[in-house]
């Protein structure tokens, strides 16, 4: 009788013996799931939230940088800025074989620390200006990605930094061709992206006494008006000012005050 209790036991022990890998095996494939999905939830949180919530502080960084290759362009060219871009016949663009306009960030090539200053995270590159410049150090032609648009008539002649006003927007981030229901009413001839210019809604060149609205801001939805749209990322489309400052400001900015000879947008 005690050999029976014996051998039960041990019975016992080997059915336990072969359950026990089983159930190593699949808590081993319930770990490796969490595992996982700890990590998409990880990489969705520093997609969707953390660098998101980053864009501001970089796109402060990139502005800062045109700011100061735009004012030592100026020292060495009579205090005049860049041209918008350069023209062909009709106000087209001048671009290279690959469509690659030549625009007011070609000329600052050599003046900024690095191109990729040019490009924001917070905008899709299809949405940005491909456009052309030479390579400082080997002359080539090479491309980048443009997320950011001068104010149309600060490029014009006689305009010169010393006339600048610290109130008037000079650089803002912009949106090409009026991607992603940016508004482009008037988009800059020849079809080529044209977010490199903030231009006006009845003119690329100088404001009129009809001129409304700003155009090619980094703002984005379904509205018919720019005050309607919302900004790419939190807190509005970043701005930057003759004296370095840059500021955010809300889609309702984007109007022009009737009545006034200046403001931020003339």
């Amino acid at each position: 009788m005690m050999w029976l209790l014996f051998a039960v036991e041990e019975e016992d022990r080997d059915v336990e013996r072969r359950k026990n890998p089983y159930l190593s095996q699949k808590g081993f494939r319930w770990m490796l799931l969490g595992f996982a999905l700890a990590v998409l939830g990880a990489l969705a949180y520093i997609k969707l939230v953390w660098q998101p919530a980053r864009w501001p502080l970089h796109i402060k960084g990139d502005l800062r940088a045109i700011h100061a290759a735009l004012f030592l362009y100026a020292e060495q060219n009579d205090d005049g800025l860049p041209m918008g871009y350069i023209t062909t016949a009709g106000d087209v663009p001048l671009a290279d074989s690959q469509g690659r306009p030549a625009v007011w960030a070609s000329n600052l090539a050599d003046y900024i620390s690095s191109v990729e200053h040019f490009t924001s995270p917070a905008i899709p590159r299809e949405w940005g200006t491909p456009f052309a410049y030479r390579d400082r150090q080997t002359d080539e032609l090479k491309g980048a990605t443009l997320s950011y648009g001068i104010l149309s008539w600060m490029t014009l002649p006689p305009t010169r930094t010393y006339l600048l006003e610290d109130t008037q927007v000079m650089v803002a981030e912009s949106i090409s061709s009026g991607k992603g229901g940016s508004y482009n009413p008037l988009p800059v001839p020849g079809g080529l992206p044209d977010g490199f210019l903030i231009g006006y809604n009845d003119s690329n060149f100088q404001p009129t006494a009809e001129s409304k609205f700003v155009t090619r801001l980094a703002l984005v939805g379904t509205g018919g008006e720019p005050t309607s749209l919302q900004p790419v990322h939190p807190g509005g489309v970043l701005v930057l000012y003759p004296d370095g400052r840059v500021q955010s400001l809300p889609a309702t900015e984007t109007e022009i005050p009737k009545g006034t000879l200046r403001s931020r947008w003339r």
